[in-house]
């Protein structure tokens, strides 16, 4: 899928299209395209094919330094964000994913609060995060929000964790090793409190035994979002 252009509605704000094509990427031999005409034989309408349309959104903080840092300009956009966001239901769009930033360029350090906030104002759209940034977390209160947006959304929430980006969290003092570390724990609590009953780990980063963690999810087999930049991510 390749983007078409932007368009602008003085209703919602700008609006990207896309143009589809008929080429995907194999994860496992990224070199080697594969056309829907190839998967399908000489009929590529036989190839089923599922297309969704989402909105993924960085909120990109105002850019202009005599506004920036004016609260009454900055509750402006944001109030315009969430009308727009809204607006994507009325538009037939599928979903809205929502990433996490900080120390600057993003007015998304807390997805999950605009989740909420646009649960209330939405009924079918689906809401999730792409992804929270689970190492800045503990375990628990990660699985906590999951849970309690599955209920408040109720069940249009796609959870989704990332590991961070360098640029950020070197600048908070932390490291790569550090951050997987945290990551691979965070991600194992998440797997287990799925699973159902009390929650006892032991790692380099938390120790707990015999944690009641509350509420239980909503659906616990409901996929768990994450985005990459390698295929050995991807697998693992």
């Amino acid at each position: 899928m390749t983007a078409g252009g932007v368009d602008a509605d003085p209703a919602v704000g700008p609006i990207l299209r896309f143009n589809i094509v008929d080429t995907i990427i194999s994860v496992d031999n990224p070199g080697a395209p594969v056309t829907m005409a190839s998967l399908g034989g000489s009929d590529p309408s036989q190839v089923p094919l599922v297309l969704t349309t989402w909105l993924f959104e960085f909120m990109h903080d105002l850019k202009d330094p005599a506004t920036r840092l004016d609260p009454a300009a900055v509750g402006a956009h944001i109030d315009f964000y969430l009308d727009l966001w809204q607006g994507a239901e009325a538009r037939c769009f599928d979903g809205v994913m929502w990433s996490e930033h900080h120390f600057g360029a993003a007015y998304s350090p807390s997805p999950n609060l605009y989740i909420s906030h646009v649960a209330a104002r939405t009924q079918h759209l689906r809401l999730g995060v792409l992804g929270m940034v689970g190492p800045y977390c503990t375990p628990w209160r990660v699985v906590e929000e999951f849970a309690m947006l599955s209920h408040i959304t109720h069940g249009r929430y796609e959870m989704g964790l990332v590991s961070g980006i360098p640029p950020e969290f070197i600048a908070a003092g932390l490291s790569i090793p550090e951050m997987a570390e945290r990551h691979a724990e965070v991600c194992a609590v998440l797997d287990a409190a799925r699973k159902g009953g009390r929650l006892t780990h032991h790692g380099a980063h938390w120790s707990f035994d015999d944690l009641e963690v509350q509420p239980p999810f909503r659906d616990p087999s409901a996929p768990v979002w994450t985005a990459t930049r390698s295929q050995g991510s991807a697998r693992h």
